[in-house]
Parts: structure tokens; C-alpha cells; sequence
């Protein structure tokens, strides 16, 4: 619906702002929340110092962007995008304010009331866009959405987990913050590495070409995060209760089987029927992003493969090597992209495939493999029922709609390929590959409960 209310430049103009949004929800979430999550029974002191060190985060977050959005932003990308940036400088605050309720919800495996959170941020926000799109705002709505999911997260998470009243235990908080500085650090380079290009393309490109590369990166990466961010919720309290190192790697391969299990057959699909699927449901404006969404699905297949790296290497007491890795990920992330991009969007977009690849290779081998001890051929090994099945699955779909496309609507050219191509990945994954099999079948089973 946004993207038939909102022109595809306005889209662009909010890119910076959004930037800004991800690097105030990392600091206090990850740095301090995390904290809490990996230690079974945290004491009334260091409650408290949590608390008050996300308060101050949260203040000092929503200064510090309000403060850049008026002395350099207008100058590095123009008054509209500073504006905005200035618009969502709450979402510091609120954020911090979210992060013990939150962090307490996950250490207790509360996952009924974490899906409550959920779920009212996922609504919330595109109510409020839509309504003030309707209304005649543009990128504001977009903003004012984003606002009001972090308002909504942050008066759920406090209503089902009161956090303690804020107090001042230096001890207790020079304790989270050898913890917490790293796991920090490593969320914020991650946020900077999945939003440095929007950067990048905001300082160099038109607004309306930023716009299509933010809708061809979020269906190609970004979108599959509405399903992995219920694995990362799962997976870092579930791993930090975990005995040894055997336990862990039982439980991340049946995370990985099932994560590519789930994620491939629609990223491959989305390869397959994106020229007829973009145009159809975002309009006829949105047609330059069919190439780049195809482009960058292909990373959103590396991607999901690696969801989950950072909840197990902080679940193992690993932040440190998280954030070097992160680090040299965003140096990765910026040189390429800056190589790439007098060079045009299909250059950027394969450029972010190239570096998303390499770097999940460096990861699994320097990081899991040398630091955790999980050989990288195992985590390979693990994804190869959701790669052969999807594969077969991308050979459907493409045949279908090209022979289809002629003579059909739109609505029967994506739905009979589409419908036909999944059961074949079901066929397949059922007979070659029952373990993956069974646990697709357990997660059903858990969603009809």
C-alpha cells in the first residue's frame, strides 16, 4: 500500500533516518540487554545498573543524533533527509527503554509475550504510515511509522516485564559493560553494514534510484528478517542455556536445516517471478527494482545461512571476535560500494552479493570454526536439503511464468507456477531429505498448537 501512496524518491529520502534508527536500537538492546539474556540469574544490583545505563544510552543516542542531523547531515545529503533524520531522533530512547523488559521476556523463554511485542510493532507501524500516506504525507508518514513501532514495543515490553528502578552500582556496570561494549559495538558495525549503501547511494545518487535499491534490498535480504528475527529471538537464550559445545552444534544444525528449509523456497521463488511480482504488487512505478531484487536475492540466500552466527558466538561467550569481524565487514561493505557505484545499481547490487559471500565464508571458517569449533563444511552441509530442493523449485517457477506470462493475468501467472514449484520443493524435500523433513513438520505442528 506504501508503496502505491508513496512515489518510489520519497522512499529514498528517508534512507539516512532510517540509518540513523538502526544504530540507536543496537546500542542498548545488544550492548546491555544481551548482557542480562546470557546469565541465568542476574542480581537486584545489576538490574538496576541496566537500567540506568539504558537510560543514559537512550539519552545520549537521541543527542547525538539530533545534533548531527542539524550541523552535518543537510550538508552530506540535503535538508529533506536531515529533517527526517531529526524526526526519528525518539527512537534512541525508546529503544533503550525496551531493552531490559525485553531482555528479562528472553532470559525466561517468555516467547508467547515476546510474540505479543512483536506483533504490535509489526502492526502498528504500517497503520500509521498508511494512514498518514492517505492523508497526503510522504516520506514523513514512512517515519512517523517507524516511531510508532518502537513507541509500541516500548510500552508492551514494559507492561509484561516492569524493569527496576535505575540505580548507580559501579560495580555492576563496569561488569556490563566488558560485556556489553563489545556486543555493542558488534550490533551497531552490523547495523552499518546492512545500511552503509543506502548511505552511500543517499550521498552520491538521485533519491528516486536510492528508492529502488531499498525496495530491491529489502525484498532480496531485508524481508526474509520477519521470519529470521523469530530464530535470533529463539536461538540466543535458547543456546546460552546449552551444556557444551556437542549440545550447541546439535541445536544450530536443526537451526540452519530448518531457517534455509523455510527461507530458500521463497527467495528462490522470489528469483523466479519477480518481473511479473514486483510490477503487480507495488505498481508499475517500481519496475527498475525487478533486476536488482533478483540480483540481490541471491545474497539473501547467503544471508540466511548466517543468521544466527551472532547469537551463537555471544551465547558462547565469544563478543569480541563478533565485533572484529563486524568491523572488517563494514570496511568490506564501504570499499566496495564506493568502487561500485559510479558504475551504476547493477554494479552495486552485485558488488553487496560478492562481499555478503566472502564474508560469510571468512566467518564461518575464521570465527566458528577456528573460535567456536564448528568445522564450516558442517554449516554447508546443513543447508544442502534447502539448496537442491529450492534449486528445483527456481526451474519450476522460471519455466511456468515465462510460458504462462503471454497468455494469463498476472494474479494466475504467479499463482499456478508458484503453487506447482512449491510442491515439487515439498516432493523432493520429503523423500531425499525426511530428517529436514520432520522437523518442517514439527514446526507446523507448533504453529497449529
Amino acid at each position: 500500500m506504501l508503496a502505491r501512496l508513496i512515489a518510489p524518491a520519497e522512499f529514498g529520502y528517508t534512507v539516512v533516518a532510517v540509518f540513523a534508527a538502526a544504530i540507536g536500537q543496537s546500542v542498548a538492546i545488544q550492548g546491555i540487554g544481551s548482557f542480562l539474556v546470557q546469565i541465568a540469574t542476574p542480581s537486584r544490583e545489576q538490574d538496576r545498573a541496566a537500567v540506568f545505563l539504558c537510560v543514559i544510552v537512550g539519552i545520549l543516542g537521541s543527542a547525538l543524533t539530533a545534533g548531527f542531523a542539524v550541523a552535518v547531515a543537510p550538508s552530506l545529503f540535503g535538508e529533506r533527509e536531515a529533517d527526517l533524520m531529526l524526526m526519528v531522533t525518539p527512537v534512541a530512547l525508546l529503544s533503550a527503554l525496551t531493552a531490559v523488559p525485553m531482555a528479562n521476556l528472553q532470559r525466561r523463554l517468555d516467547f508467547p509475550r515476546l510474540a505479543v511485542v512483536e506483533t504490535g510493532m509489526s502492526l502498528a507501524g504500517p497503520v500509521v504510515a498508511v494512514v498518514l500516506a492517505v492523508a497526503g504525507l510522504e516520506a514523513e508518514a514512512l517515519i512517523a511509522g517507524l516511531l510508532a513501532s518502537a513507541a509500541v514495543a516500548a510500552l508492551l515490553s514494559v507492561a509484561y516485564a516492569r524493569p527496576a528502578r535505575p540505580g548507580w552500582h559501579p560495580k555492576e556496570m563496569r561488569a556490563i559493560a566488558g560485556y556489553g561494549v563489545p556486543a555493542a559495538g558488534s550490533s551497531v558495525l552490523y547495523a552499518v553494514s546492512r545500511n552503509v549503501d543506502y548511505v552511500i547511494l543517499a550521498a552520491r545518487l538521485p533519491a528516486a534510484q536510492v528508492g529502488y535499491y531499498l525496495r530491491g534490498f529489502q525484498l532480496g535480504s531485508e524481508y526474509q528478517s520477519k521470519i529470521s528475527g523469530i530464530l535470533l529471538r529463539v536461538a540466543f537464550p535458547v543456546l546460552s542455556r546449552t551444556r557444551d559445545l556437542d549440545e550447541v552444534r546439535r541445536l544450530r544444525a536443526r537451526i540452519i536445516r530448518v531457517h534455509a528449509a523455510v527461507l530458500f523456497p521463497l527467495l528462490f521463488g522470489l528469483i523466479a517471478v519477480a518481473p511479473v511480482f514486483v510490477p503487480w504488487l507495488f505498481g508499475n512505478a517500481w519496475a527498475p527494482a525487478v533486476p536488482l531484487t533478483q540480483i540481490l536475492a541471491v545474497g539473501g540466500l547467503v544471508s540466511a545461512l548466517g543468521t544466527g552466527t551472532g547469537p551463537l558466538l555471544l551465547a558462547t561467550g565469544h563478543p569480541q571476535a563478533l565485533f572484529t569481524y563486524n568491523l572488517i565487514l563494514v570496511g568490506a561493505y564501504v570499499a566496495g560500494v564506493l568502487i561500485a557505484v559510479p558504475h551504476g545499481l547493477i554494479a552495486v547490487c552485485w558488488t553487496v552479493v560478492g562481499v555478503t559471500v566472502v564474508s560469510f565464508l571468512v566467518l564461518q571458517y575464521a570465527v566458528v570454526e577456528r573460535v567456536v569449533g564448528i568445522p564450516l563444511l558442517e554449516t554447508l552441509r546443513d543447508a544442502v536439503p534447502a539448496l537442491c530442493s529450492g534449486l528445483v523449485l527456481l526451474a519450476t517457477a522460471w519455466l511456468g511464468v515465462h510460458l504462462l506470462d503471454p497468455v494469463l493475468p498476472d494474479v494466475l501467472v504467479l499463482l499456478v507456477p508458484g503453487t506447482v514449484a512449491l510442491a515439487v520443493y515439498a516432493l523432493i524435500m520429503r523423500v531425499l531429505f525426511p530428517a529436514t523433513w520432520r522437523d518442517l513438520a514439527v514446526l507446523a505442528g507448533s504453529f497449529k498448537r
